[in-house]
């Protein structure tokens, strides 16, 4: 059982990855079309019968522990809008890359795997960074099935984490990309089955993975997405116009004119300042991903040290923006002030996010306030698990999110045999988090002094299998949607903070509105 997290207080701050040692194909980034003759269609054989998946261990899960990534170069490949290509392997060659290679929309480069992290951190022009993990020749759906299924997911990223394939191609003979993206995902899942008990889940709006498939005539390579959300969303944004420049199209666009910061820059119609934000960001040399977080933080081998000294050397190199070197107009007074606060937002979280880490990890009132949390559910999970099975593998873990951090623990243990997950939850729910301590008296208070019901706020999602597996959460941070799409619709938004005796009310207020912005920074285009 996770302890949902209380108290977020800062933008975003923060091994290298393991994969078993094994022979891998020359890789190469995905080719341009018009540079390659035509290829014969292949001659298909019969569709071969699909493979039969691997049924699910029963006896638990087994344990899986990462393995660390070969020493020599990893193969990268970086998108990018088109006509920056070669401004994006420009700025790559600068960031160490090597073998950079320009094609019709992105950069192949090779290099250590953090690099990756790099690259994440400090591009200001790439829309992702793909780490390739497979490459051979295909001629039906089945073989690329293969090619996923010998990728070792499991070394990869946990059970846990959510997942979407994307298949892209030029000139392939297969009919069906989604036929190709369902065997891809099934070659993810069976991989997964045939170690373990679990299997990831599908999550087409926010993955923790995301897996890209890419198809020529005749080859198909798969990557494994190191960014996450595309590296246009800086974490500067939270809230714009309608129809915003993308940040990394703006900064491609310095980079055409070789604006560096020594010359004064006057953009006549700025809107919400993305250019204006862009241009200060490089006179003030801010890494362009100091406020995100990234998928590869997730990962098994994630190098945690090595990427939180490339945060530090980042946030020390931040320089004051140099007076009058920046003016913008727009005809907007609300696109002037959020122009402002775009300008305002990197000058301070840049450089202020480890402070922020700092102070969360030592405030008194946030520890206390968790541990109490972590007491509440050992005691419910004491309910219905084995007498000495509750533990706490976690306790008072950091972590990062674009917009704020979190103080997480786990508590776990194991049910008795007469109690099945449905009544775990019922026993359990609703958690500490958003009733406090004593939990019934607390309840109670809630009823007397809350003038309204909390509909699906702090309520929650779950799904129960016909096999024992089941998944939870509470509904904190949460958007509804009502009406159907041809009449008038709501939607609504839902944060909050838990009040205790200790608690600053400012403070808490502040919480609230910075897990509401979180939200809607979600719903920019």
């Amino acid at each position: 059982m996770a302890i949902p997290p209380n108290g977020p207080k800062a933008p975003k701050s923060s091994k290298p990855l393991s994969l078993p040692q094994r022979p891998r194909p020359q890789p190469s980034e995905p080719p341009k079309p018009a540079q390659r003759p035509q290829p014969q269609p292949p001659q298909r054989p019969p569709s071969p019968q699909q493979a039969p998946r691997p049924a699910a261990p029963r006896n638990g899960t087994l344990s899986v522990r990462a393995k660390p990534v070969s020493d020599r170069a990893q193969r990268f490949f970086a998108p990018c809008p088109r006509g920056l290509e070669q401004v994006l392997a420009d700025e790559l060659a600068t960031l160490g890359a090597a073998q950079v290679s320009a094609t019709d929309g992105g950069v192949g480069f090779s290099g250590p795997f953090t690099l990756g992290y790099r690259v994440c951190l400090w591009s200001r022009i790439a829309s992702r960074v793909l780490w390739q993990l497979a490459e051979s020749e295909y001629r039906h759906e089945e073989e690329i099935y293969r090619l996923a299924r010998n990728i070792d997911w499991p070394h990869l990223f946990s059970a846990r984490e959510t997942i979407r394939v994307q298949v892209d191609a030029i000139r392939s003979p297969l009919t069906s990309l989604e036929f190709v993206t369902l065997r891809v995902k099934d070659a993810i899942v069976d991989r997964f089955r045939a170690a373990m008990a679990s299997r990831p889940s599908v999550n087409t709006s926010m993955p923790d993975m995301r897996i890209h498939v890419f198809l020529t005539a005749y080859k198909a390579t798969v990557y494994l997405d190191l960014a996450g959300e595309a590296l246009f969303k800086r974490g500067y944004r939270r809230e714009g116009l309608l129809a915003p420049l993308r940040e990394n199209l703006a900064a491609g666009m310095l980079a055409l004119k070789g604006w560096t910061g020594q010359m004064p820059l006057f953009d006549p119609m700025c809107g919400s300042g993305t250019i204006l934000t862009e241009a200060a960001m490089i006179a003030m040399h801010v890494a362009p991903g100091a406020q995100r977080a990234f998928a590869f933080e997730k990962l098994r081998n994630y190098d945690e040290a090595a990427f939180r000294q490339m945060r530090e050397e980042a946030a020390q190199g931040v320089t004051p923006l140099a007076a009058n070197l920046l003016f913008g107009n727009d005809r907007s007074e609300d696109a002037i002030a959020t122009t402002r606060r775009h300008l305002q937002n990197i000058g301070g979280d840049a450089t202020a996010d480890l402070a922020f880490e700092t102070e969360l990890l030592a405030d008194v009132k946030e520890n206390a306030e968790h541990v109490m949390l972590v007491d509440l559910a050992r005691n419910d999970l004491g309910r219905v698990c084995e007498y000495g099975s509750v533990t706490v593998p976690d306790l008072l873990r950091l972590e990062k999110y674009p917009q704020v951090q979190h103080l997480v623990s786990t508590v776990r243990g194991h049910l008795r045999s007469e109690v099945t997950p449905l009544r775990a939850v019922a026993e359990c729910f609703p958690g500490g988090s958003i009733t406090g301590a004593p939990k019934l008296r607390a309840m109670q208070i809630i009823d007397e002094l809350e003038p309204t019901r909390r509909s699906i706020y702090c309520g929650s999602i779950a799904y129960f299998s016909s096999h024992g597996a089941m998944d939870s959460n509470i509904l904190i941070r949460s958007l509804l949607l009502t009406g159907k799409p041809a009449s008038p619709q709501k939607l609504y938004c839902w944060g909050g903070g838990g009040i205790v005796a200790d608690s600053d009310h400012e403070s808490e207020y502040q919480e609230s509105l910075t897990k509401v912005g979180a939200l809607l920074h979600a719903l920019q285009p």
